[in-house]
C-alpha cells in the first residue's frame, strides 16, 4: 500500500513532487515568481516538453540547484515532467506588477516620481514666497 506523495496516478505523484521541489521558485502554477525567488526570475516551465524537464532539472544551471538521482530519483523526475508537461498551462498575467517589471523599469518609476514630487514641492515654496 501506498501513500501521500507516491499513492495515486503519475499526474498526483508529479504534483506533489513539484508543490515540494519545484513551486517555491517557479511559482504555483509554472509561470515563475515562487517566494523563494527574491529578485530572480526563474523561467516560466509550464508546458515544457519533457525531456527538457528532466534535462534541466539534472543539470540545473544558473541559480537552480541539479538535482542528483539520489535526491530525486528518476521515477519521481518522471513523474515532475510528465506533470509540468501535460498539467501547468502558462497563463497570460492579468496586470502588470513589479515582479513583472525589471529593476531598471522600477528604477525609472522611482526618478520620475521623486522628479514630480520635486517640481510639486519646488511649485508649493515657490508660490508661498510670492
Amino acid at each position: 500500500m501506498t501513500f501521500g506523495a507516491e499513492a495515486g496516478s503519475s499526474t498526483a505523484r508529479g504534483r506533489g513532487v513539484f508543490q515540494t521541489t519545484c513551486a517555491p521558485c517557479h511559482g504555483a502554477t509554472g509561470g515563475g515568481g515562487g517566494y523563494l525567488t527574491g529578485a530572480t526570475r526563474p523561467p516560466r516551465i509550464a508546458g515544457a516538453d519533457v525531456a527538457d524537464v528532466v534535462r534541466q532539472v539534472r543539470r540545473g544551471g544558473h541559480e537552480m540547484p541539479a538535482f542528483s538521482s539520489v535526491a530525486l530519483p528518476d521515477a519521481r523526475l518522471h513523474d515532475l515532467a510528465r506533470y509540468v508537461h501535460e498539467t501547468l498551462v502558462e497563463h497570460e498575467p492579468t496586470h502588470v506588477g513589479p515582479r513583472e517589471l525589471g529593476p531598471f523599469s522600477i528604477g525609472l518609476i522611482a526618478w520620475a516620481a521623486l522628479l514630480v514630487l520635486a517640481i510639486g514641492l519646488a511649485l508649493l515654496f515657490g508660490a508661498l514666497d510670492a
